[in-house]
């Protein structure tokens, strides 16, 4: 990280630095999201499919 530091220094750089961090993290944050969505709704057409309900617990 001590690379990274001169580029923070510079007037200003700190801004897009800290844009470029959220966008970041923003996007890993969809990402996430996306497969938590997908695996939820896998699991809950399992348990649709074995159970007849779409509760969690049965995964």
């Amino acid at each position: 990280m001590i690379g990274a530091l001169p580029i923070l220094s510079l007037p200003g750089s700190f801004d897009y630095a800290r844009r470029l961090m959220l966008t970041v993290l923003g996007g890993l944050a969809e990402f996430e999201r996306e497969l938590i969505r997908t695996r939820t709704g896998d699991c809950m057409g399992i348990c649709l499919r074995q159970h007849g309900t779409r509760q969690l617990h049965c995964c």
